[in-house]
């Protein structure tokens, strides 16, 4: 998943989309580059969605609506 400059303007909809399309694609070890785990589960998108609003070093920005 690419990081960086192109993120910082995603919205957190499309930040997921980008992640359920990677796994849908290369399975469950696109979480995790590199390791090969078998036991992993795949979590729901509310599941991460709220694991990244527990996460306190994440900074997002609010726009108002277009």
């Amino acid at each position: 998943m690419a990081t960086g400059g192109a993120a910082h303007r995603r919205t957190l909809g499309q930040l997921l989309d980008q992640l359920e399309a990677e796994v849908d694609e290369r399975g469950l070890d696109a979480l995790t580059p590199g390791a090969r785990h078998g036991g992993l589960a795949r979590p729901r998108r509310s599941e991460i969605g709220a694991a990244l609003n527990r996460l306190r070093s994440l900074q997002m920005e609010q726009r108002p609506p277009a």
